[in-house]
């Protein structure tokens, strides 16, 4: 979709102008249009084999959901903007400027290929999205105990695509899985998206188990259990790898209880897979355990794109295939683009080999620096195989960028730390950060 519905871009500017008042009521509520956000960038309009529409209940909305992020993203940047009082702790601007200026650029260079109209929506989609998680989830951090929002915030975005696509299973469950071996796409626009986003979700879930607050535990058990169940039936290999990555990160420098999290998944898998068996249910595990390479003819196509237009790339409405991050900018807006990419991919694997260093003497914010690192480290894992870092609207750069905030304000926390021990004031107690020890 390259215009706005007026119908649906004023849904948009309604739903926003109810998270601008929900945060006039309590700042704390802004953090509802950023979950707005997430729903409307996780759901999609899944295609068949012949390109038609997979037409479920929430199609109308599916279709639009671009317009009606804008919208959302718009209420949700006036309202930490105008409403949400600024934190003390700084750090959101350098988080979240490198993904803004992908945004722009990305969005700049549709002009040549889609047109003016089309470019103006997406620069300002860009600086919408991240200057939304700016404003708001950076304001909101304050101090080491309000970090924890941030591994709730992704958790608690699978909730309602979770709920719409549960109202699908009630309406019509064939319609819920796709293609000849019924892989389980939800609302979302494909199986492998579904599972990729699931991923994240599931991650901070199991996180949130361990380090969160016991009161919400049955809801991470209720998030992640949902969550592996997903990535099994959506069939999808990189959303298991995703995971894979996710959880050995958190779990290199804390060898208790969560290093069991890895088989107890596997042998669930296991177990489910002999149960759906027994049942008769069709779910595609052969596929999420085969070794076929699906992504090489996907690869091949994106690098003659690319060769045949080097400087400027096809566009996305002509590139057959989106299977690679990287050569998938190459292909649509030429060599420009993948460099941006490549930069960006160094620049946050510096940030987080930095705050790994800066953090080995102090091991109360390790869970939260090794959650943030291995966030990032699924982003660029999963842009191997998924072109996401292009996108206009997705719940995966998103999360990139909490990630990114996460380690930059626990950078100028560790600052107002260190400099409150050389000035002799005293220092924040990080030994008395719950989130880091309550899940022992």
């Amino acid at each position: 979709m390259t215009g706005l519905n007026a119908t649906y871009l004023i849904l948009g500017v309604v739903l926003g102008l109810l998270i601008m008042l929900a945060t006039a009521i309590n700042s704390r509520w802004s953090m509802l249009g950023l979950l707005g956000m997430l729903f409307m960038s996780s759901i999609g309009v899944a295609t068949d084999y012949r390109g038609a529409p997979w037409i479920q209940w929430l199609y109308p909305l599916q279709e639009q959901r671009n317009t009606v992020f804008a919208g959302v993203a718009l209420g949700t940047f006036a309202a930490g903007w105008l409403l949400v009082p600024p934190s003390s702790v700084g750090g959101a601007v350098r988080a979240l400027l490198f993904l803004m200026l992908i945004g722009i650029f990305i969005g700049l260079m549709r002009a040549i290929h889609a047109g003016v109209p089309d470019s103006i929506l997406s620069v300002l989609l860009a600086l919408l999205t991240f200057g939304a998680v700016m404003l708001v989830a950076g304001r909101r951090i304050d101090a080491w105990e309000d970090l924890d929002v941030l591994p709730r915030l992704v958790a608690l975005s699978a909730l309602l695509p979770l709920a719409a696509a549960c109202v699908q299973l009630f309406v019509n469950p064939s319609k819920a899985f796709i293609g000849n071996t019924n892989r389980f796409v939800g609302v979302g626009a494909n199986p492998q998206f579904m599972a990729c986003l699931s991923a994240f979700q599931v991650l901070c879930a199991i996180w949130l188990i361990y380090f969160g607050s016991l009161a919400a535990r049955l809801l991470w058990i209720v998030i992640a259990i949902t969550g592996i169940a997903i990535i099994a039936a959506a069939g999808s290999r990189t959303g298991l790898l995703l995971l894979m990555i996710g959880v050995g990160v958190i779990s290199i420098r804390r060898f208790g209880r969560i290093v069991i999290v890895v088989p107890a998944m596997l042998l669930a898998m296991v177990v489910l897979n002999l149960l759906v068996d027994a049942l008769g249910i069709d779910i595609p595990f052969a596929r999420l355990l085969s070794g076929d390479n699906t992504r090489q003819q996907a690869w091949g196509i994106l690098l003659g794109q690319f060769v045949s237009s080097p400087l400027l790339g096809v566009g996305t409405g002509a590139s057959e295939k989106s299977e690679n991050s990287l050569l998938y900018a190459a292909a649509s807006y030429g060599i420009l683009a993948a460099a941006l990419l490549v930069a960006f991919a160094a620049w946050s694997l510096s940030r987080c080999v930095r705050l790994i260093r800066r953090t080995n003497s102090v091991p109360e914010v390790h869970p939260f620096v090794d959650l943030f690192v291995a966030m990032i480290i699924m982003y660029l894992v999963g842009s191997i195989f998924e072109g996401y870092m292009i996108a206009r609207v997705s719940p995966m750069p998103i999360f990139c960028g909490l990630a990114l905030l996460g380690l930059a304000k626990l950078d100028c926390l560790l600052d107002e730390w260190q400099d409150s021990i050389e000035s002799d004031e005293g220092h924040p107690d990080v030994d008395d950060l719950d989130v880091a020890s309550s899940g022992r």
